[in-house]
């Protein structure tokens, strides 16, 4: 579970609270029992709708949150990267991580696709491992498999 996710599970709570506040404190002015009835029935409605709207931002939240990642590992087993899958509906994007002291990980380097299209799952690319870092070149847009674009990733280990 994400940060954002866990927020906006937790923002239910307050929101719903609030609601009932202002509605017991309505309930205790009005008079009329017809009237505490309605105001009840919108209270209960008004929590309702709070609840499902922060439960359907949650969901999004997951559903976009990366669940891909793919570990590149160089020929000599010395060095390698970790690239997340960071792609949200068709704008693709890659995060590339370098393994520090374990267990962290530093952000070494980003990548961008078109229309979504994931490179290494795909398995369109070449990387080349230099002493200076990590040479990708990889496939832009599944519809141009022929077309690679090149990016260099410095790398500090």
């Amino acid at each position: 579970m994400t940060l954002g996710i866990f927020l906006s599970l937790l923002a239910i709570m307050p929101a719903t609270a609030g609601v009932y506040l202002v509605a017991r404190s309505a309930m205790v002015r009005i008079r009329r029992r017809w009237l505490v009835l309605l105001v009840k029935t919108c209270a209960w409605a008004a929590g309702i709708c709070v609840g499902l709207v922060f439960s359907y931002l949650a969901l999004a939240l997951y559903l976009i949150t990366p669940v891909t990642a793919y570990t590149l590992q160089a020929p000599d087993d010395e060095r390698s990267v970790l690239i997340v899958n960071r792609t949200v509906l068709i704008a693709g994007g890659f995060t590339v991580y370098e393994p520090r002291k374990w267990p962290t990980y530093a952000e070494v380097g980003s990548l961008t696709t078109n229309n979504a299209h994931d490179p290494f799952r795909d398995g369109t690319y070449r990387a080349v491992w230099t002493d200076e870092g990590l040479d990708l070149e990889f496939v832009y847009d599944y519809m141009k498999p022929d077309t690679y674009e090149h990016e260099f990733i410095e790398l500090r280990q």
